[in-house]
């Protein structure tokens, strides 16, 4: 546990390094500053301007961060040749692995808050107050980045940083899109289509049910149950990413 926590820590520090939280700093003004701007012209819906745009720029810069942190957290190490001096040590590939993920982790929480926090001041200014779906929201984001990070590490293990890019982005978009699509009548009159779906959703994330921004304002169309089981549907996602991310790596030619 040590050695992960120390890998966990370097990384941190790397990330902060490397300037990349300047996306944050970035999108944390642009957003207030539009927080504030829309909610002058919004008549009657000001609380849910300024909160939708909080836990929006949040996931967003998250999301980005996910992909390009993980796109690079690994393949820069074995270019550079600096993993071979971690490896050295006694550590093991996994552990080290674990150290990303954790660091990354912890480098997407901290960008998560500090976008969410900013916005929040033109929340609170306006009357708002901070509820239990809305830090539900907000953490439930920051799984999905994690997810993100994860699937996007995946790739980067087994094919090229482009690739990588891409077929992470088009997980993203089908995983918010598939609920929706299958609702359709015309997905449902058809069930080769509905096949496709329902194996899209046994084998893929629907990132959709980690989406909890919709209830913010309507808490009782969501139950404690369902809270419950977006949490649970997206730890075991982690968990599983982490296992076969691991099993990868460990095996992997590093040249």
């Amino acid at each position: 546990m040590k050695n992960i926590l120390t890998i966990a820590k370097f990384t941190f520090k790397d990330v902060i390094q490397s300037r990349v939280l300047y996306i944050t700093a970035w999108i944390s003004l642009l957003i207030l500053v539009l927080n504030y701007v829309t909610s002058e012209f919004s008549y009657g819906n000001v609380l849910r301007v300024s909160i939708d745009f909080g836990l929006g720029g949040a996931a967003f810069a998250s999301n980005i961060l996910a992909v390009f942190i993980g796109v690079n957290v690994l393949s820069q190490e074995i270019e550079s040749r600096t993993i071979y001096i971690a490896l050295s040590r006694p550590i093991s590939r996994i552990q080290f692995l674990l150290g990303k993920i954790l660091g990354v982790t912890s480098v997407l929480s901290l960008s998560t808050l500090i976008i969410f926090g900013i916005s929040t001041i033109v929340y609170l200014s306006r009357g708002g107050t901070i509820s239990s779906i809305i830090l539900n929201a907000l953490v439930l984001g920051v799984i999905e980045s994690v997810l993100l990070f994860l699937i996007v590490l995946f790739f980067s293990l087994i094919t090229s940083r482009a690739l990588s890019v891409i077929n992470t982005i088009v997980i993203y978009f089908i995983g918010h899109a598939v609920t929706h699509i299958s609702e359709l009548t015309f997905v449902k009159n058809r069930e080769g289509l509905l096949y496709i779906i329902n194996a899209y959703k046994t084998f893929l994330p629907d990132l959709n049910l980690l989406n909890l921004k919709p209830f913010v304002f309507n808490s009782d169309l969501i139950s404690t149950e369902q809270v419950i089981y977006s949490y649970s549907y997206g730890f075991s996602y982690i968990l599983i990413l982490s296992f076969i991310n691991a099993i990868i790596f460990k095996n992997k030619e590093l040249t």
